[in-house]
């Protein structure tokens, strides 16, 4: 079994009808999606929020955990225009806590197919009209709290974060989108093939050698 944590149902959207995933329980604080091989949990905005998500997902399918599975969280973020584009797909390798300024970092043993990135998780949105120097990463608001829970189940090359960006934190070019969340599912659709790519990457099985 494949986890996967998201903020919005607009962002996962692409993916539930690409996978076929059926809603499992929708009268919950968490919403899950799953076919056979993929479950997908709902968690809202803000690291703490993902981070429960995370282990309700994963307690409800404790049974079901094996050496082949491992978590990926997906989303969109934000980055300077002189750090990315808008609609560019990175794979995560350092997540720094803003609050904290604590680091953890997702261990990549493959080749990635998307180009690698770090990426800062803040506790409220970020724009240039409210800080004086915009960061020079990608940012989010979930990372951090979904890799800290998912510590708690998996070995850090089996927790992955794939970033996609929509908005160059800019709020007055912001503030003109009509439509956030058919931005967002846009922005994913359009990078699902990404998503997938890495999804498609089984994660490295040790060989035990008897003699």
């Amino acid at each position: 079994m494949i986890f996967i944590s998201v903020a919005l149902f607009a962002e996962a959207k692409p993916l539930i009808e690409n996978l076929g995933l059926n809603i499992l329980r929708n009268k919950t604080v968490f919403p899950i999606y799953q076919n056979e091989n993929h479950a997908l949990v709902i968690s809202g905005t803000g690291k703490i929020y993902s981070a429960m998500s995370v282990v309700f997902l994963l307690n409800e399918f404790k049974d079901q955990i094996s050496d082949s599975s491992w978590i990926l969280n997906f989303g969109v973020c934000g980055a300077r225009k002189d750090i990315s584009e808008i609609g560019k797909s990175f794979l995560i390798h350092k997540i720094t806590d803003e609050g904290s300024f604590k680091n953890v970092y997702p261990d990549i043993l493959f080749h990635s197919p998307i180009p690698e990135s770090a990426l800062r998780t803040f506790d409220k949105p970020i724009f240039d009209d409210v800080v004086s120097e915009l960061p020079n990463t990608l940012v989010d608001m979930e990372a951090f709290g979904f890799f800290t829970a998912s510590r708690k189940f998996f070995s850090s090359d089996k927790i992955r974060v794939v970033k996609i960006v929509s908005d160059n934190l800019n709020k007055l070019e912001y503030s003109k989108i009509t439509n956030i969340p058919e931005m967002i599912s846009f922005r994913i659709q359009n990078s699902l093939s990404d998503i997938l790519s890495i999804l498609s990457i089984p994660v490295f099985q040790k060989t035990i050698y008897n003699f």
